[in-house]
């Protein structure tokens, strides 16, 4: 049975949409192949060889995911009409990136929503996300003693993303003052979360975590070799720790994971004092 498919190509040179036709039994290489061959004639040809005379491999993907060239579109399961994309190999990178951010803006998204309390997300470009902890202590700075000044109504920090990313982690700047041995407000004003980054695994929701617990000094790296040391604050922070020692953290708010599709919400109890019968509800943390 023959079907029709929109084929939709992206090269260096631009993007372009064919109508194609295709035999059920006909491999996805061959497919491609006569396409390439057809747009030969056309205003916007698409390469066959590559720089160095080898024939270009093409990557092509439906509903996100890459499909086999050895394989029909009937067998894959792909169905008639569906828009099927085919990237140039120097194009690849690009759309693996804008996938990568989409599904890790969603995942934000739905951490917000589960955290309607302690967390807002504004999107102010598809490189830049905007995090609004609120509720939640942090230092701001130090008054005339020294002491040091809370603030727990919102901080705000940019995460901005690479083309890179994920395989390079995002790049957190602190919109409003943080005052913390992490965080650097020098011009750049970076915050540097210091936790293992795994491009397979690690995603936003994972960032905005660590940004909610160094804000509460629940995470404090003081390792001397750290590139963005604010030296004062670690000089501070070890200082008031030494005579105040149950200061740290200011607070232990836990952002609650959002669900997957078929999980349970667990709750845990615990008792405020062992001496009371009052308990309070906290969110698993990770």
């Amino acid at each position: 049975m023959i079907n029709n498919f929109i084929f939709v190509v992206t090269t260096p040179k631009g993007q372009q949409e064919y109508s194609v036709e295709v035999d059920d039994e006909t491999s996805l290489i061959d497919v491609l192949r006569d396409l390439i061959r057809t747009s030969q004639g056309t205003e916007y040809p698409i390469r066959l060889y590559d720089e160095k005379g080898q024939e270009v491999q093409y990557s092509v993907f439906w509903n996100q995911e890459e499909l086999f060239l050895d394989n029909s579109l009937s067998n894959m399961g792909v169905p008639p009409g569906s828009v099927i994309s085919v990237y140039d190999p120097s194009e690849v990178a690009a759309y693996e990136n804008t996938n990568r951010v989409q599904e890790d803006r969603a995942g934000l998204l739905r951490l917000a929503t589960a955290n309607p309390e302690h967390l807002r997300v504004k999107g102010l470009s598809p490189g830049e996300i905007e995090i609004i902890l609120m509720k939640i202590k942090g230092i701001s700075g130090l008054d005339d003693k020294k002491e040091p000044i809370i603030k727990e109504d919102e901080h705000i920090l940019r995460l901005t993303l690479s083309r890179d990313y994920p395989i390079l982690r995002p790049v957190v700047i602190a919109v409003t003052d943080i005052f913390h041995p992490n965080a650097n407000m020098d011009k750049k004003r970076d915050v540097c979360l210091f936790f293992e980054w795994y491009p397979l695994d690690s995603n936003l929701i994972y960032a905005c975590v660590q940004c909610c617990k160094l804000i509460q000094y629940w995470s404090v790296n003081l390792d001397d070799d750290h590139p963005r040391m604010n030296l004062k604050a670690k000089e501070w922070y070890l200082a008031y720790k030494e005579k105040h020692p149950d200061f740290f953290p200011l607070s232990r708010v836990g952002l609650t994971l959002p669900l997957k599709l078929g999980e349970k919400r667990v709750k845990i109890v615990l008792h405020k004092d062992s001496s009371e019968k009052s308990t309070k509800k906290q969110s698993l943390e990770i």
